[in-house]
């Protein structure tokens, strides 16, 4: 039977969430970064990073862009958006088709299970890549279909995550996302090998005794 423990970190930053789903010593872990916070007019320059407290759990950055420019990143208590030229509401915006992103950056690959949203009208819609390939463009109805799930990519994974917009009438704030880390596997044959040339290697023969 499976045991779930979970923790609640609270940062200045961004807030994590860790659910662990497994009494191995290998396993892998379910993150959620609440990526709201702060007042309605809070700036962090990029980069904007989180550094967990445990140590093996990926580290996360979040820098903003417009039209492939870097620029700040806005957070605010329904999320991060982008401090653009043409967006007043610190969104990540299509407005004059200026494509703002968001590029979510992890130390060590992760795959995505969902994300959620806020400030979403009907029209609007969203687009991802990992690792620089597009991998999801929804159009509209993203208010549907909030938080997004991911399941559909399988066991994708990446270190690098961008959102942005599929068309220039979309805008939207980033509220979370939620990740599961890829554990690291340990050859059990190799290990086997070694053990076997360790034993033939203290091997002593015994005399019979007459």
């Amino acid at each position: 039977m499976k045991n779930t423990v979970t923790t609640l970190v609270t940062t200045t930053t961004i807030g994590l969430i860790c659910a662990v789903n497994s009494p191995q010593s290998a396993q892998a872990t379910t993150l959620i970064y609440n990526l709201g916070g702060g007042n309605a007019n809070s700036t962090a320059l990029t980069p904007f990073t989180y550094t967990p407290v445990d140590l093996n759990e990926p580290i996360l950055t979040v820098t903003g862009a417009e039209a492939g420019v870097s620029t700040n990143v806005r957070r605010r208590s329904d999320g991060l958006g982008v401090v653009g030229t043409g967006n007043k509401a610190g969104q990540v915006d299509g407005e004059g088709e200026l494509f703002e992103s968001l590029l979510l950056s992890f130390d060590q690959p992760v795959r995505i299970e969902s994300a959620s949203f806020t400030r979403l009208q009907n029209n609007d819609g969203f687009a991802l890549s990992i690792d620089g390939d597009e991998v999801v463009s929804l159009n509209s109805r993203l208010n549907n279909n909030n938080p997004f799930d991911f399941s559909s990519l399988g066991n994708r994974k990446g270190l690098n995550f961008e959102f942005t917009v599929a068309q220039e009438n979309d805008d939207y704030r980033l509220e979370s996302v939620t990740v599961e880390t890829v554990p690291e596997t340990t050859p059990v044959l190799p290990l086997l090998g070694f053990g076997l040339v360790s034993l033939l290697f203290n091997y002593k023969p015994h005399k019979l005794s007459s």
